[in-house]
């Protein structure tokens, strides 16, 4: 599901023809922390498939995508921003 979609559904849920109910801080907050979930796994998956492909010769940058695949694999915050 494409995220503007996504948020479209959202607005259109709060905001119907006569009837606004503003939306609170949580759907935002819930929405941003899913949608930058999901920028971080597709963003893991072409730095992985770069990696394994060869495309990655610098090795720092080598290094900097193992360490995030592999904080990401066990459960752990692979920008290492201390986002719950």
């Amino acid at each position: 599901m494409p995220l503007r979609s996504g948020m479209s559904k959202l607005l259109e849920s709060h905001f119907e023809k006569g009837n606004i109910d503003w939306i609170s801080f949580e759907d935002v907050n819930d929405f941003y922390k899913r949608w930058i979930d999901r920028l971080t796994e597709d963003q893991l998956y072409i730095m992985e498939k770069m990696l394994r492909n060869g495309m990655v010769v610098d090795p720092q940058e080598r290094e900097t995508i193992e360490h995030a695949l592999s904080e990401h694999k066990w459960g752990g915050d692979p920008w290492g921003l201390g986002v719950e």
